[in-house]
């Protein structure tokens, strides 16, 4: 009757959402109704609404009964936006066969089907100047460094080949010196940073202004990430009501790596309780690789500022997504003047 269930969908895909009702009395129902709300990131289309705001709506539709007797009505919906929604606040009102009465039920359990919307991606331009030359494991044609252990194919040898790259086995075959030929690598793992507030020290757990956009950049610098096999973690200045825990997601690639990126972004919403940027970065300083390429996304402030200027002088390479006329750049970061004051 209300089993736990996650429907995952896509913006503008659509879903049915299956109420069942068994009606336990010895009184049949010929006409009544139920009412509901639902978050705005689905829209109900086979029931009528009744009201609407910017963040839910409620919605209403007919119900009859005979005794004892049980029926399931099917809610067909449509994913608008990024967020979970459910059905809330659910109402029954139902009149006996001689209308001389009704039953007026308030379901007081949560209804526990809930709709995830994944983020929508926004395109970030200029993505390739993430490029960074260190050795590592991600093979690519043009680098400095190589990796001894996966070796390509072999040559000539030549006057200034190292000795100890010599392929013996190829040179006894062939009787002339051969050396081996390995594969370029790159060293590429990036780390998103996402801070949600605003990043002013008289603002009180206040949300930004453009998390949604923010939101809809690090999905398409996920999705990215997981076309070219590069490895990203995140993190976020928020804490996930389901879990209790504050917003990570570890190091990885792969689809599944992909999709649980963006269920985690899909849960962030006004609800959730938030971290400080200081104390958030705080928090950060044990946890970074500096290695790792940095992303930041989010207001810089002078908390911000101050975080990413001392992990620059560390040696990390950071970067920040910034809006200019509704296009999305990636930007080296740099301390802006009067940020420290």
């Amino acid at each position: 009757m209300n089993q736990k269930k996650t429907i995952k969908l896509f913006p503008n895909e659509v879903a049915t959402i299956p109420v069942s009702i068994k009606h336990r009395g010895i009184i049949p129902f010929v006409q009544g109704d139920i009412s509901f709300q639902s978050s705005n990131s689905i829209k109900c289309v086979n029931i009528t609404k009744l009201l609407d705001d910017d963040f839910k709506s409620t919605y209403k539709f007919s119900i009859s009964y005979q005794y004892n007797s049980k029926k399931s009505y099917p809610i067909e919906i449509i994913a608008q936006k990024r967020g979970i929604a459910r059905l809330q606040n659910m109402e029954v009102k139902a009149f006996d066969p001689f209308y001389i009465g009704y039953a007026f039920l308030f379901y007081q359990s949560n209804y526990r089907t809930e709709v995830l919307v994944y983020p929508e991606p926004k395109p970030v331009v200029n993505v390739h100047f993430l490029e960074k030359m260190k050795g590592g494991d991600h093979i690519t044609r043009y680098s400095l460094f190589e990796d001894t252990s996966l070796i390509r194919g072999a040559r000539e040898y030549v006057p200034n080949d190292p000795f100890s790259r010599i392929h013996w086995g190829l040179s006894a075959k062939n009787n002339i010196l051969m050396t081996k030929e390995f594969d370029h690598t790159n060293y590429i793992k990036w780390t998103f940073i996402l801070n949600v507030l605003i990043d002013h020290p008289s603002s009180v757990n206040s949300f930004s202004l453009n998390m949604e956009n923010d939101i809809s950049y690090i999905t398409f610098m996920c999705q990215y990430a997981h076309k070219h096999g590069i490895p990203f973690e995140m993190y976020a200045n928020v804490v996930m009501n389901h879990t209790q825990t504050a917003f990570h997601l570890e190091s990885g690639k792969g689809e599944k790596h992909l999709l649980r990126a963006m269920e985690m972004l899909a849960r962030i919403s006004i609800g959730n309780i938030t971290i400080k940027p200081k104390h958030f970065y705080t928090s950060l300083k044990k946890r970074l690789d500096e290695d790792a390429i940095i992303i930041y996304f989010g207001e810089q402030g002078r908390a911000t500022t101050e975080f990413l200027h001392s992990w620059l002088l560390a040696g990390s390479t950071i970067f920040k997504v910034e809006e200019q006329e509704e296009t999305a750049y990636i930007k080296p970061f740099e301390a802006r003047r009067g940020s420290f004051v």
